[in-house]
């Protein structure tokens, strides 16, 4: 297994993305959030649940038991969860201090994916695109009801209005457990915030994997079209892990 990770903060005051790993011998976990808030907020917001994710992975490696990955990743997000509703609490504030997260685990030759919110989680398989989280968002919504096209969820003007993410004031957090994927050589995942998928189309993600020599280069090229497509207008933060094998 080879990744490359970046975060970069686009034309923002902040970067509010924040990207995190763990490589340890049970297994290796790779996290990816996207803060709401402004003003310091979804930085830390960001920040605060991939830190707590990695601490419990940390502790899980120590642990003689074996592991339950659901068991995990829903702990994983109902303590973040509860960590930034403890954090507005004190800070006076209900409405800041939000974030998406995803979430991808290799343990062998299984590979598990989780997530809330609009930051994706691709999977391919020889060069092809074989499965994508589905956004937790209005113009999302709409595209399974047949009333937009998938490719008009990058451009929508409600694409940014989420219906699920970590911090919000519902007391039940509705997060998705996939089922596991098999890893075999070849896969490769690609982990992204809305800031970096909103400039790369799918075919462009197929088109760089295939021309990449390596899990970096396969970043590089497509960071040069989130850039390209930055010069027209306001960038967001955007972020990405790429993952091989």
């Amino acid at each position: 297994m080879t990744y490359s990770t970046l975060s970069e903060i686009g034309n923002r005051i902040e970067n509010e993305d924040s990207v995190g790993t763990y490589i340890g011998k049970k297994c290796q976990v790779f996290f990816l959030a996207d803060g709401l808030g402004g003003h310091g907020s979804g930085k830390e917001a960001s920040e605060s649940v991939i830190r707590h994710g990695i601490e419990l992975m940390e502790l899980e490696e120590d642990s003689e038991k074996d592991m339950n990955v659901q068991e995990k990743f829903s702990q994983i997000f109902a303590e973040g969860h509860e960590l930034l509703k403890v954090k507005q609490k004190d800070q006076g504030s209900r409405q800041s201090m939000r974030t998406t997260l995803s979430i991808f685990l290799a343990r062998g030759e299984e590979g598990w994916l989780a997530h809330i919110g609009d930051s994706r989680i691709y999977v391919f398989e020889r060069g092809e695109l074989k499965f994508r989280t589905l956004d937790h968002s209005v113009p999302q919504i709409l595209a399974l009801a047949g009333e937009i096209a998938e490719s008009e969820i990058r451009h929508h003007p409600d694409r940014n209005r989420l219906l699920r993410c970590m911090g919000e004031s519902a007391d039940t957090l509705k997060y998705e457990i996939h089922e596991p994927i098999l890893i075999r050589k070849g896969t490769a995942i690609l982990m992204c915030s809305d800031g970096f998928w909103e400039a790369v189309a799918e075919e462009q993600m197929i088109g760089a994997l295939w021309r990449s020599r390596n899990v970096k280069d396969w970043l590089h090229r497509m960071q040069k079209r989130v850039e390209k497509s930055g010069k027209k207008g306001e960038q967001d933060n955007y972020s990405a892990i790429g993952i091989w094998f």
